[in-house]
């Protein structure tokens, strides 16, 4: 597809990240059949010598291998988790703990769609999104031109996000170092999932660390709270771990990360008023509430949209009740973390000391059965999570009330 042709496509991708880039690459899979998409980037991710830029990692549990396992760049079959409360080695009843670069991802995925006809690429900024006049979607770039597409899948902040209105709004927010010690220091064999003897704040905060070798890690402090820290608090938490609990005076940083990620029971639109946007990734919701992750989530959306545009439906097809289910589930957790009603470490702790981590991460996935979410209820601290309950469901009722 020629530059000339670009400013009118079967389907637009807004935005170049995770989302953007792992649909289109679902897409090509599913097969094209013809239809033009465009690629829009605000800027290319890569520095001067054309080496793509690892500006953030990706990590996740799952069992069995990833529809981009060639991409995984460490892997980790043991887990730990320790707080003031209880630590131990998890039992991931056959979970694997991965993680993949930025870097990565970005160099295979631009690979793999280069050589595609159908797909062509356009670099700008975009200053609004929305409905097309013929039924579709279009967007506007700064410059002026705009773009408009049968479909305009849009991963960016513009036109999408929460919806406002009541609801509890946590942010994720994490520092991580890469660090390089001068003698063995780290089993890279086993990774911690959660630290948390880090000083609390008031908030769930706790540390993670990720060996690559011995002497090589990505350690991360995140917190769950409504607004990010000073820098200098991260950098403190970081320094302190690193002295008192796992005793390391030297080292060198060899790459830093910084990141927010949206923990929202606030609605996340799907699409633009008359269906000619469907937001992507985090922009449409893709973030899990309670957890922050969303990696593994953006791919089960973009292989749904791929197949349901291939099979001629329409893209958000096939969303059922078992989501809604684990968006109850979500609510009550956040309704909890929120209001301070049980510490995140004491909740973590109960969950994983009395409970198989295998079941615990299906729950966090969305996969268990309701038999399983009976045991992992059964397992949490009942006052909390009764109150919370209450409240949730009297804001549904509220809600579902005519106005």
């Amino acid at each position: 597809m020629t530059l000339s042709d670009t400013l009118k496509a079967d389907i637009v991708i807004a935005g170049a990240g995770a989302a953007g880039l792992h649909l289109a690459w679902c897409l090509s899979r599913a097969g094209l059949a013809g239809r033009r998409v465009l690629m829009i980037e605000r800027e290319a991710k890569t520095t001067a010598d054309g080496a793509f830029v690892n500006d953030r990692t990706w990590c996740f549990w799952e069992r069995g291998a990833n529809p981009l396992e060639h991409l995984v760049f460490r892997r980790w079959a043991n887990l730990d988790f320790k707080s003031p409360r209880w630590s131990g080695r998890l039992a991931l009843d056959g979970h694997v703990y991965k993680m993949i670069r930025g870097a990565d991802f970005h160099a295979a995925m631009r690979a793999e769609l280069a050589g595609i006809d159908e797909i062509a690429w356009l670099q700008g900024e975009i200053a609004d999104v929305g409905d097309g006049s013929d039924g579709g979607g279009a967007l506007r770039l700064a410059d002026g031109r705009v773009v408009s597409g049968r479909w305009v899948f849009n991963s960016t902040p513009i036109g999408a996000g929460p919806a406002p209105g009541p609801g509890i709004r946590l942010i994720q927010h994490f520092l991580g170092w890469v660090i390089r010690t001068s003698e063995d220091r780290f089993d890279p064999g086993a990774a911690t999932l959660m630290d948390f003897r880090t000083p609390q704040g008031g908030d769930t905060r706790f540390v993670y660390v990720l060996p690559f070798d011995a002497r090589t890690a990505l350690v991360e402090h995140t917190v769950f709270s409504a607004q990010p820290l000073d820098r200098a608090e991260y950098v403190a938490a970081i320094e302190g771990y690193l002295r008192e609990q796992l005793g390391i005076g030297g080292y060198v940083i060899e790459h830093q990360e910084y990141g927010e990620i949206p923990m929202t029971d606030a609605a996340f639109p799907a699409t633009s008023p008359r269906g000619g946007v469907v937001n992507i990734g985090t922009a449409g919701g893709a973030t899990k509430p309670s957890t922050g992750y969303t990696f593994k989530r953006i791919q089960a959306q973009s292989a749904r949209i791929a197949a349901n545009l291939a099979a001629g439906r329409a893209p958000l097809d096939g969303r059922g009740a078992e989501a809604a289910r684990f968006g109850w589930y979500d609510r009550i957790l956040l309704n909890v973390l929120a209001h301070r009603r049980r510490g995140g470490a004491d909740v973590f702790t109960d969950l994983f000391s009395r409970l198989n981590a295998g079941v615990v991460f299906d729950f966090l996935d969305g996969r268990t059965r309701p038999w399983q979410e009976l045991q992992v209820m059964a397992r949490a601290a009942k006052g909390p999570f009764l109150a919370a309950t209450l409240e949730v469901a009297m804001g549904a009722l509220h809600r579902s009330r005519p106005k």
